[in-house]
């Protein structure tokens, strides 16, 4: 699906605009970015509480279009957010907790709509 949809499906608010054509397949939940690096598959979309310029990173390097920030958790400085832009991530946000915006973001993925 792609991430425009899912902004305006879950009303996400965008921090950075990424890649229009970008779409994901699936979400994972992660607050750790080392972990992140050696776990985050291509076409996901990350979620998490981290919202710095070394996630930005890691989103660049596993080929993530997406970080989703939750519990109305913001961007730490505006580098991140000049990153997310500069290499296509789409950095968006929620008021909404990790669990219940990232079952959102599966049931809109794979819905039959």
């Amino acid at each position: 699906m792609k991430i425009c949809d899912i902004i305006e499906k879950l009303n996400l608010t965008v921090f950075a605009e990424g890649n229009k054509d970008a779409f994901a397949d699936g979400v994972f939940c992660c607050d750790v970015p080392s972990l992140a690096l050696s776990k985050l598959e291509k076409d996901k979309i990350w979620m998490s509480v981290i919202g710095n310029v070394n996630s930005v990173a890691v989103a660049y390097r596993c080929e993530c279009p997406c970080i989703v920030l939750a519990h109305s958790v913001q961007p730490v400085d505006e580098i991140a957010v000049t990153e997310a832009k500069a290499h296509g991530i789409w950095l968006l946000g929620c008021d909404e907790s990790i669990f219940d915006t990232a079952l959102n973001i599966h049931k809109a993925i794979n819905s039959e709509d």
